[in-house]
Order: C-alpha cells, then structure tokens, then sequence
C-alpha cells in the first residue's frame, strides 16, 4: 500500500513539473510576439476589398483611403514588415491627358514617428512611356505628411523622401524594420528594396529619433490610401515584436538618381536640414501655404481641362471657314492666313519651351 502510494505521487510530480514546463515554454513564446490585430475603421471612397494585409483597386475606383489601430502594446520592440505589389497600373481619362499618376501610400505613427511609403506608377507622353517608383521617407512631426486636409502626401517643406524604381511585379518587395534601441532610448528605422533586378537589396531609409520614457507602450496607427485612375492590387506580411529584438543587417546597394529633379530634391534636403530652429518654423509657415498654392493652380487647370477637348472642333472649324472663304472668293489668301497664323502659334510654343529649357539648364551650370 505505502509502495503503490509513492508511485502516484512521483506520477502526480512528474505530471506537475511536466505542466509547469509547458506553461512556462508558452508564455516565453508568447512574450515575444504581438498575437493582436489590426481594428479597422470607417472606409471612404472606392475599393474592391480592404483589409490590414491585402488591398484591391478597380479601374473605376479612383481613390480610396482607410485606417487601421493596433491596440494594447505594451512593451514594444520591433515592427517587421515586408509588402508587395501584383498591380499598379494608372490609365489616362482622356485622349488629351498628357500624363496620368496611380499612388498606393501607406503612412504608419509609431506614437509620433511616422513612416511613410508611396507606390507610384506614372503615364507620361501621352502613355507611351512608363515609370514606376516607390518614395520612402520618415519624420517626428506630425504634419510632415500632409498638406491640408486630408491630403496624404509629402510635404516638400517637412521632410525628404527618398525614390527609388519599383517595377518588377511581383519580384520587388519592400521590406521595414521599425525597433527600439533600449541602449540609446531612440526608435531607428530602416527601409530596404528588393529589387529583381539588382543583386543585393537597396537601402532605402536608415535613421533614428530619440523618444521619450513611456514610448514603448503604444497604440499603432496605419493609413493606407490609393489615389489616381486605375488599378492596384498589394498585400502587407507583418507582425509586432515585444520583449527583445536582435536587428540583422544586410549588404546594400545605394539608390542611382535619376535627374535634375533628384538633384533639386537632395539639394534642398540637405540645405534644410543645417538651418536653425527659427528658420525652420519660418520655412514650415511658409509651407503652410502650399495647400493654397495647389488649390489655385487645382482650378486653374480644371478650367483648361474644360477647353481642351472643345479645341480640336474649334481649329476644325477655322480651317473649313477658311476653306469655305477662298471657295466663296475665289482667292487662297484666307488659307494662306490661318496657316500663317497657325504656324505662328506653333513657334510660339516652341519658343516657350525651349526658354523653361534654358533656364533649367543655367540653373544646372550655375551649380
């Protein structure tokens, strides 16, 4: 009896420490990662279907904008995430339109350290020709990322973003690490794009804000938005890390420009970046005014957009008065008048155009 007595005691021991073992093994593995979700919001505009990790865009919808909260962390360390485009793909409204943009841009707030990534696919030259790029930048300040509104867009005077291609679907991906550095209390960022085309990974972004105590437990905002005419078609794979993060580096190619723009964009990057505070809130008032600006130059174009298909009628309309003119007369002299005038039009145009492209160029030698 005393024997078979101490058998289901080491049983029951051996059950206990078997149970302890494993709820110990479970909650190590739980305390390093995040298990939550992303709550979405209230959705505005046109999509086909939204969610934290898959978007889609028809031709019809031509904006669309959502955000999504992940709540209750508490001690945060790492943000992973790697996104991937299948489609992306702007169309023109109409004949005349010289160019035509399809964006997908995701902005996410680390309680006040934003990061921001913009997918763009460009028609320029009436769609014969193709660009697509991605733009990735980051900021502490909360208005770096819009101008007015609700407008999700850099803001040129707040931060600079940096650009790089993006045009190989769906080989190209983009992959973020957004940790914390206990040692140096400061949240660091760093963005890299896989290209195809490329042997080692770009490095897109790597830089760092200090933060203040308390940071780590936080509510996580993303806002996604896809604005322009045409289609897109992405998803996000992501998680977030607590309590201990190792970083691992990769071996990184520089990002190649692109052009004078490039040149203007890194240039005023780097001369903002050496001003003083009081300069700095003086060029932050003055980018207050941007949304205005847009707006003038917004209608401004809407109005032109209005004449422009009517003027293919209207010059139809002038020739045949011509035409009908010397018929009626009997003389080519109103012919000879329209072309004339025609062509005077035409130099006129070209006289414009190469003047921007003087300038342009003097500004280049200048510098």
């Amino acid at each position: 009896m005393e024997h078979s007595s101490r058998n289901i005691c080491k049983k029951m021991l051996g059950r206990g420490f078997s149970a302890l073992a494993a709820a110990v093994l479970v909650s190590v593995l739980l305390s390093s990662v995040t298990f939550g979700a992303w709550d979405d919001y209230p959705i505005s505009g046109s999509w086909n279907s939204i969610s934290s990790s898959s978007w889609n865009a028809n031709t019809g919808q031509g904006n669309g904008e959502t955000w999504f909260f992940y709540e209750g962390v508490l001690n945060f360390s790492a943000y992973k995430a790697n996104v991937t485009l299948s489609t992306l793909n702007a169309l023109r409204a109409n004949w005349w339109d010289f160019s035509s943009e399809k964006h997908l841009r995701l902005l996410w707030n680390f309680s006040g350290v934003h990061l921001y990534v913009d997918f763009e696919d460009e028609k320029t030259n009436w769609g014969v020709s193709q660009y697509r790029f991605v733009h990735v930048g980051s900021s502490n300040v909360s208005t770096a990322f819009t101008t007015g509104g609700n407008n999700l867009w850099w803001n040129p005077f707040g931060v600079q973003t940096n650009k790089d291609d993006f045009g190989f679907f769906p080989s190209n991906s983009l992959e973020i690490s957004v940790f914390y550095v206990d040692a140096e209390s400061l949240v660091r960022c760093v963005v890299w794009n896989h290209r195809a085309d490329r042997s080692s990974p770009v490095l897109m972004l790597n830089t760092s804000y200090v933060v203040a105590g308390g940071w780590r437990t936080q509510t996580v905002q993303m806002r996604l938005q896809h604005e322009g005419l045409g289609y897109v078609n992405g998803w996000l794979d992501d998680e977030i890390v607590e309590d201990g993060f190792t970083f691992t580096d990769q071996t990184t190619e520089e990002i190649q420009g692109f052009g004078f723009w490039d040149f203007v964009n890194q240039f005023w990057g780097s001369v903002t970046g050496t001003f003083p505070a009081w300069l700095k809130e003086a060029v932050d008032g003055f980018a207050s005014l941007t949304p205005w600006f847009w707006e003038i130059l917004a209608s401004f174009w809407s109005m032109v957009l209005v004449v422009l298909p009517f003027m293919p009628y209207i010059l139809g309309l002038y020739v045949l008065d011509a035409v009908t003119t010397s018929v009626s007369t009997g003389s080519i002299q109103p012919i000879g008048n329209v072309m004339l005038q025609l062509y005077g039009l035409a130099s006129g145009l070209v006289g414009v155009i190469v003047g921007i492209a003087d300038t342009i160029y003097s500004f280049i030698k200048f510098w």
